[in-house]
């Protein structure tokens, strides 16, 4: 007799399923030979039989099913979110500005770090600079040989301390004629005065209080109506610098006003479409924004609204400003009735601006609405991205085009492009168009660019200017802060719109050492530029440039006093008198030495 082996019902010969419990038929014998000869074989026997048991229960079937269709569509229902036009544009695009500030603070995030340091941090800086002109041979005796070999002995020197907390600067410059000094002036400005010394001219500082500047002037202009006191600028990279606070709001508050005012249904998807640049041929995926004119109108008032009703981003903004004018309070007192030192009031004032414009919007009038369409490859980066706009004008309607390119090419190269174009309705008229184009090439510690720079402006057919820079450049360093880099450059513009045609080509070479740790920055620029036959010789000018920046304590920058010397305001008419005679006397005998020196009489 057979029976189950699960339940220990009796089954028929022919029966593949146990009727009573629904397991899959693994008989039993009653005969004792035919039983399990252990324990542990009959138990596992049931394990195995219950397991069947489950996925044979038709109801147990119907569980699965529905948990199966649960996940699948959630699955599909994430990937149709994910990959909706909508979501792939805003995907798309905060890739592209986060890659694009990775690129950006990977290249002058250093330079940034510095200089920031420098305008709050006691610095010295050196500028020596030194020129030469090559002349053909047939140049003799024209007046560029002079000129010639003035320059070739000539150099200028800059020195620049610097003493932010203190509002303290001191400048001086000196013109030396192989290595003699013709002309030395310095320079001095502190929080209270102002003062300058020119040795050949007069022998010690003529300074000034800032509070006595408006009356000074009266002296010699009694209808000047400027500021009283002289306001020096004394800005700090902080001072203008947005916070991580502020960055977050403007970003995560206009991208949310993006997200509601884009509906879904203004964006579509077109997959695997064909597009070549620079001959690579890619298939990428085409995403379109179309808005209306009246959409797109729309938005533009909405977006006034939205500011106006921002009162942090009038807090970012008039903080700022504040600061401008608490620096230059005179002027701005001057000028408005507002004290705008006070953020208060800056940031009432701004807000009625974009009230007023936002009534104002009115009259912006969109003629063929917006097209934004962004190319992306499987990644979601941005190939290609092309916005164009229509808007209407009192002399007729203008487009205004712009598209950016970034293609990857073969050999780790990549293709850049910007393009700008502005064309009128009727396009018979001509357009305007500006055009950036770079072929990059990176290898390990060099790097290749190959850029152009193109200006076009037609009308009615007629090239009125046709402009084109060319570069080409070779950075070789392993840090963006201490490279070797060789430009070549050749500059045309021609046209009928000009009176000739113009070209110039030289080399720039340029040697950067900056470390931020160490608190220096060094610069080397050798300028060669040839003229050609832009003048009516044609001549290459030479020019070399030696920069120098280190920041410093504050004990080791020494700043001469001016208040030894003479204060200019508090001279009788009389006495300013005497100082302007003898003023000119020193500058009439410099000369006459200066050119005794020169010609030997």
């Amino acid at each position: 007799m057979r029976l189950c082996a699960n339940c220990g019902s009796q089954l028929r010969e022919d029966e593949d399923v146990c009727q009573a419990c629904g397991a899959m038929v693994q008989t039993v014998m009653e005969d004792s030979t035919s039983q399990p000869t252990s324990e542990l074989e009959r138990n596992k026997g049931r394990v195995i039989e219950k397991e069947s048991i489950f996925f044979r229960n038709r109801k147990n079937w119907k569980i699965i099913i529905v948990i199966f269709a649960l996940l699948i569509g959630g699955i599909a229902t994430a990937l149709l979110l994910k990959n909706s036009p909508k979501e792939l544009f805003f995907i798309a695009e905060a890739k592209a500005y986060k890659a694009g500030m990775e690129e950006w603070k990977a290249k002058y995030g250093d330079y940034v770090e510095y200089q920031k340091m420098v305008t709050e941090s006691p610095s010295q800086s050196k500028i020596a600079i030194k020129g030469n002109i090559e002349l053909p041979d047939n140049a003799i005796g024209t007046d560029l040989l002079f000129l010639q070999k003035m320059i070739e002995q000539m150099s200028i020197e800059l020195t620049t301390k610097m003493i932010p907390e203190d509002q303290t600067s001191n400048q001086h410059i000196a013109l030396q004629m192989n290595g003699i000094n013709l002309v030395d002036m310095e320079y001095v400005q502190t929080k209270d005065t102002f003062g300058v010394k020119i040795p050949f001219m007069y022998s010690d500082y003529l300074y000034l209080n800032n509070d006595d500047f408006g009356n000074f002037i009266r002296k010699f202009d009694p209808s000047y109506k400027g500021p009283d006191t002289l306001d020096i600028p004394n800005y700090k990279w902080s001072d203008f610098e947005l916070t991580e606070e502020e960055k977050d709001h403007l970003a995560s508050h206009y991208k949310q006003f993006l997200i509601d005012e884009l509906k879904s249904e203004s964006f579509s998807l077109d997959k695997g479409v064909s597009f070549e640049h620079a001959g690579e041929k890619l298939k990428l995926n085409k995403i379109t924004l179309k808005l209306s004119s009246e959409e797109t109108e729309q938005i533009i008032k909405d977006l006034f609204d939205y500011m106006a009703k921002d009162e942090k981003f009038h807090e970012i903004i008039a903080k700022r400003i504040a600061k401008i004018a608490e620096t230059n309070r005179a002027s701005f007192d001057a000028q408005l009735d507002v004290d705008f030192t006070k953020p208060d009031n800056v940031q009432a004032e701004f807000k009625k601006l974009l009230e007023d414009a936002r009534e104002n919007a009115d009259q912006i009038k969109v003629s063929e609405g917006l097209k934004y369409t962004i190319f992306i490859d499987k990644s979601d980066k941005i190939i290609n991205r092309n916005i164009s706009i229509g808007l209407e004008g009192a002399e007729g309607d203008l487009t205004f085009v712009f598209e950016t390119k970034n293609v990857p090419l073969d050999n780790n190269k990549l293709a850049e492009e910007v393009k700008i174009t502005v064309t009128p309705e009727e396009k018979e008229q001509g357009f305007i168009r500006f055009v950036y184009g770079n072929k990059i090439s990176d290898k390990k510690d060099k790097r290749i660019e190959d850029a152009t720079i193109t200006l076009n402006l037609e009308e009615y057919g007629e090239t009125l200017v046709d402009g084109k820079l060319t570069l080409h450049s070779k950075y070789e360093g392993k840090e963006a802060t201490k490279q070797n880099v060789k430009r070549d450059f050749k500059l045309a513009f021609n046209g009928d719109g000009l009176n000739e045609d113009f070209q110039l080509t030289g080399s720039i070479n340029e040697e950067r050492d900056l470390n931020v740790n160490k608190k220096y920055g060094n610069n080397t620029f050798d300028i060669k530029v040839d003229f050609g036959n832009s003048f009516n010789e044609p001549f290459t000018a030479e020019l070399n440039i030696d920069s120098k920046t280190e920041v410093k304590d504050k004990t080791d920058i020494e700043i001469p006093t001016i208040t030894d010397g003479v204060n200019i305001a508090e001279l009788s008419e009389n006495e300013l008198y005497s100082l302007l005679v003898e003023i000119e006397s020193n500058i009439q005998n410099y000369l006459s030495q200066f050119q005794s020196d020169l010609f030997g009489f």
